[in-house]
């Protein structure tokens, strides 16, 4: 995730995200200027410190840091370890006890935090000396709300006299110069991101498309849920492994996996005992889940009104479980068919199909009417809306679906079909693309216009048609 900073791209120095390194680049006695201070700075500010010059960092709100247990065993434990059977699986059952104890903090009793908020403050104010370093390093809301971090050298990385944080909102960057609100420039040589990742968007990068011809991103554009954080209504044969709302704050995310492991697993069983093709989670069960979630979450420290990459842009949180782990995996221990629906004959709900492009009239017509009467499911889509809303009233068929598609326009192929797509559940035996044009006369008397009109509707229309139709036309058995 980048900020979205007028001139960013427009920075003459070195720049890059603290995700993806500049190993090339040296920052040995370099001016650098850090973006965020959330759990990404967290691990590399320490780092370098030591090796800069100067090190500015940029801060919307300070994070919760609290002391990281993080000590090597001793000879006796290891010994331990080794020759006493059971003592490594006590001991991994502590660490879970006392981990999966602090999720009623997070969900029930808020005011178990407070003694947290009081070691993360002690510890800031005996590394951090500098009164003004100190308030700007304590966030001012709830702790719990954001990501609590854990780090032992954060603050006294802080206390630098060389580091400095700056808490106005950058304005503008200029050439190597920053900007912010109240008026400072702040000349850098190098500026790296350390704004994390896009984390309530989840498989937004990838197209994957549903029964209807809805896109998940399409479903998902108030923000991602999912049945149980693994299914998700409309896309039959889907399962997510860390998908919405499985994320955690308090354990190992391991043990949520492991927990959805065994659930697909569970669901790929059912498909075999149901001599299923494909299983799609009932919508109804999928509301209620979301729903029950949601309540729930809304009382928890998540919602005391920060801002997290738990929640999206609308303040809904799709990413972290409320509850405990063991509830989580006794939820998933076994599918239910009853939140089921199974499909034996194939993936799609309606018949036959066929899509029509310039089917106003003439040869695209008289296709569409034979179809129509051989029961098919017919998409007739002309730039003549006119004559297509003539041609839907002489038919009168609730399996004619009509739309206006200019064919040079890939935009408009994907509306066109994504529209007859939610009527066919993605089924799509046919294209038929019959939109073109003929030029007649002498070549050269011919304005050049209307070659290059040809050219976008008989080449162009029909290879954007091709491209757009074709995942609809490969999932369906023997289309053409």
């Amino acid at each position: 995730a980048y900020p979205d900073i007028p001139g960013r791209e427009t920075f003459t120095g070195n720049q890059f995200h603290s995700a993806r390194w500049d190993h090339t680049v040296d920052l040995s006695q370099q001016r650098v200027a850090v973006i965020g201070t959330g759990a990404s700075a967290i691990q590399f500010v320490p780092q370098i410190v030591p090796k800069v010059q100067q090190l500015t960092l940029f801060q919307r709100s300070g994070a919760w840091v609290i002391p990281k247990p993080d000590k090597p065993f001793a000879p006796w434990q290891q010994w331990a370890f080794k020759h006493i059977p059971g003592v490594d699986r006590v001991y991994r059952a502590i660490i879970y006890t006392k981990n999966e104890a602090r999720g009623l903090a997070f969900t029930r009793f808020h005011k178990v935090l407070s003694f947290i908020a009081w070691r993360a403050k002690r510890m800031a104010a005996r590394h951090v000396h500098d009164p003004d370093k100190l308030k700007k390093a304590i966030p001012t809301y709830n702790i719990g709300c954001n990501r609590i971090l854990m780090a032992n050298d954060w603050y006294s990385s802080l206390n630098q006299d060389h580091v400095d944080i700056v808490t106005d909102p950058i304005e503008r960057i200029e050439g190597q110069t920053i900007f912010t609100a109240n008026g400072n420039q702040h000349e850098v040589d190098t500026l790296i991101y350390g704004t994390g990742f896009k984390a309530t968007d989840l498989l937004a990068p990838m197209h994957i498309q549903g029964r209807n011809g809805l896109t998940l991103n399409q479903a998902w554009q108030n923000g991602a849920e999912a049945y149980k954080g693994i299914s998700v209504a409309g896309f039959p044969n889907l399962f997510i492994l860390y998908g919405p709302n499985t994320n955690l704050a308090h354990n190992s995310i391991l043990y949520m996996l492991e927990s959805q492991f065994r659930y697909v697993m569970s669901c790929l069983n059912s498909l075999q005992q149901q001599n299923a093709l494909s299983m799609d989670v009932i919508p109804a069960r999928q509301t209620e889940f979301v729903t029950r979630l949601q309540q729930n979450l809304e009382q928890s420290v998540w919602a005391s009104g920060c801002n997290s990459w738990y929640t999206n842009a609308s303040g809904k949180n799709v990413a972290n479980w409320y509850g405990f782990t063991f509830s989580y995996r006794r939820l998933t221990k076994q599918v239910q068919v009853a939140d089921y629906n199974y499909a034996q004959e194939g993936l799609f709900t309606q018949g036959p199909a066929i899509f029509i492009s310039g089917a106003a009239a003439g040869i695209g017509r008289a296709t569409a009417e034979l179809f129509l009467k051989q029961g098919w499911y017919v998409g007739a889509f002309d730039i003549n809306s006119e004559a297509l809303s003539a041609f839907a009233e002489a038919e009168n068929s609730e399996k004619l679906i009509t739309g206006t598609l200019d064919v040079t326009q890939h935009s408009q192929w994907q509306e066109a079909l994504s529209q007859f797509m939610q009527v066919t559940g993605g089924r799509l035996d046919i294209l038929f693309n019959n939109a073109g044009i003929l030029n007649s006369g002498s070549f050269h008397h011919i304005p050049f216009v209307q070659h290059q009109q040809l050219i976008d509707i008989n080449i162009t229309g029909l290879l954007a048609g091709a491209h757009t139709a074709y995942p609809y036309l490969q999932r369906t058995p023997n289309a053409k």
